[in-house]
């Protein structure tokens, strides 16, 4: 559930942000010992940026829910093209004893993104899928979803989650352009993690 709450924040927030321009970088993340590159015309949002989105959409959260949210996430990094494109990824602590297992989480997240959807929008069209992708070997539980509104707009969602140890990794792939999509998607695809 906290890994929706991360997931659902950067969703509310990531419309104004500050970013710096670094395509084609390679990003590394230390202790998942993971590296990506950033694509062509794409831009690294700043972690305060980040960090403060998180802080305004916890704060939206709590108001229309009247409960307080507890975010113990840890921002690896985001990158975007625009409002509606961007990569992002996070980390917190997951103890399969009290969070269950990382496969029901991900339907849960699917459950609850569903129903915030239809709920706000009438005539939004859902469609999802659950299945295992391998990442540089390794396996990935992913949620797929296609958004499509009743202006025609359709958003896509990619969610990608795996545990390391008690830390659960996740991925988050937000897109209304394909082309921008099939570059985060290729980036990720791309991405390696180092022994």
């Amino acid at each position: 559930m906290n890994y929706f709450i991360s997931t659902f924040i950067c969703f509310i927030c990531t419309l104004n942000s500050y970013a710096q321009n670094f395509a084609d970088t390679v990003l590394y993340n230390s202790e998942f010992k993971w590296s990506i590159v950033i694509p062509e015309g794409f831009y690294l949002v700043s972690v305060d940026s980040v960090n403060a989105m998180h802080k305004r959409g916890a704060q939206k959260l709590e108001n229309s829910s009247n409960q307080k949210i507890e975010d113990n996430t840890t921002n690896i990094f985001m990158f975007k093209s625009n409002r509606f494109n961007y990569f992002e990824s996070c980390s917190q602590p997951y103890d399969t004893t009290t969070d269950g297992k990382i496969s029901e989480s991900v339907k849960l997240i699917a459950n609850v993104l569903y129903n915030s959807f239809t709920s706000q929008i009438k005539n939004v069209e859902i469609d999802s899928s659950f299945e295992i992708e391998k990442i540089s070997g390794l396996e990935f539980h992913k949620l797929k979803m296609k958004i499509k509104y009743p202006n025609n707009l359709v958003f896509y969602i990619n969610m990608y989650c795996r545990l390391f140890g008690n830390k659960e990794l996740a991925i988050n792939i937000y897109y209304v352009d394909e082309i921008k999509g099939y570059q985060m998607l290729n980036a990720w695809k791309k991405s390696k993690f180092h022994d």
